[in-house]
């Protein structure tokens, strides 16, 4: 069963804050989140341009910075 996942949009803080926890530059950012340009992500860090919670989810679990959530191989892959 799907549960319902709750998807908040995130601050320009939270999308700073949670790059440089792993030490990423925007371009390392935008690559693991399927963001086309740097200042695409320059743009939701700054506030100019808000980010869809579908890719800050993404951003989270590939950084495995999400709080209840994350990423693990299946089984036999």
């Amino acid at each position: 069963m799907i549960e319902h996942m709750d998807l908040p949009i995130p601050s320009p803080q939270e999308i700073r804050a949670g790059r440089l926890a792993c030490g990423l530059t925007m371009q390392e950012a935008c690559d693991l989140s399927d963001v086309a340009h740097q200042p695409t992500w320059a743009a939701y860090e700054s506030g100019n341009r808000r980010m869809a919670a579908s890719r800050w989810l993404l951003f989270q679990l590939r950084t495995d910075q999400h709080p209840r959530y994350r990423l693990v191989p299946r089984r036999g892959a």
